[in-house]
């Protein structure tokens, strides 16, 4: 009797996938003519893939033998380096205070201004599990100061 049924569930199951990839063919058939389509009237589109893509892929093809440590800082200048500099020499467990974005001189990182530095996002990435705290959040909960154990 359960042989019997698990054979039904099982037609029923195969018809259902059958329906299921073919709407999912579909779409991804709409996705690509929409993305055709913005890449053939959209200059920043055709600048994206013909000129940023194709250049981080030589790049990577290039300097495939190098540490992740070095891509990141031939990509990213500075900001890299500068993060880096503090994963290394903070613990994991740190409690980092992030300085002023108006702090962060055009002369010692990237053309910018220190574009990732600034960001607290872009910082935490590379910089996780340290805990990053930023003048607002101190300016929100001035008793988060206490628990500062690095200014970065």
């Amino acid at each position: 009797m359960g042989k019997h049924n698990t054979k039904k569930e099982n037609t029923v199951d195969h018809h259902f996938a059958g329906k299921t990839n073919l709407k999912n063919l579909l779409v991804a058939l709409v996705f690509f003519l929409l993305i055709f389509t913005a890449y053939k009237s959209t200059s920043s589109y055709k600048w994206i893939f013909d000129t940023l893509a194709r250049r981080n892929m030589q790049f990577i093809k290039q300097h495939s033998q190098w540490p992740l440590d070095k891509k990141y800082e031939a990509k990213l200048g500075f900001d890299y380096s500068f993060v880096n500099y503090v994963k290394k020499y903070t613990p994991e467990d740190a409690i980092i205070l992030m300085p002023l974005s108006k702090e962060f001189k055009k002369k010692y990182f990237n053309k910018k201004g220190a574009w990732g530095v600034k960001s607290k996002s872009w910082s935490t990435y590379f910089l996780y599990p340290r805990i990053l705290i930023d003048e607002k959040m101190i300016i929100k909960d001035p008793t988060i100061a206490n628990k500062l154990t690095h200014v970065m």
